[in-house]
């Protein structure tokens, strides 16, 4: 299964005042079904949620993507699962959203073990521009 990273728009808070892109994780397990793993929420009540063997929510908000990494088998994907559920989770941080999650989640599961694509292709701004161009 390849390990594909999305991202979506989320809209705007005031003119000229965007909310940054939401960032989530999605591996495609059958035909137009996948799992999603995300952080959702906002700065007080953030949580990680996952949805497994789903169509992919919210297409018409898709702003691109790119693969980060792969994972071998259906034992490994629960691994994955397992771990991403662990990553660290911070409220109340102005500046800690998705994104945050995603790099952190990136650097878990390299150290996991997991083949993710490159430890430089894991920066923020990197992430950003592949998703968009792709």
């Amino acid at each position: 299964y390849r390990i594909a990273l999305f991202q979506f728009w989320r809209g705007q808070e005031e003119p000229n005042r965007l909310y940054p892109l939401h960032w989530a994780f999605y591996i495609e397990t059958g035909p137009d079904v996948g799992n999603t793993y995300e952080v959702v929420g906002d700065e007080n009540t953030y949580t990680f949620r996952t949805r497994v063997n789903q169509l992919l929510e919210n297409k018409e908000d898709h702003r691109g993507g790119c693969y980060v990494g792969r994972v071998n088998s259906d034992a490994e994907l629960v691994k994955m699962g397992d771990i991403l559920a662990k990553v660290e989770i911070h409220r109340n941080l102005p500046f800690w959203n998705s994104n945050s999650w995603v790099e952190t989640a990136l650097r878990v599961l390299h150290d996991a073990r997991f083949c993710i694509y490159s430890e430089q292709f894991m920066k923020f701004g990197r992430l950003q521009n592949t998703m968009l161009l792709a």
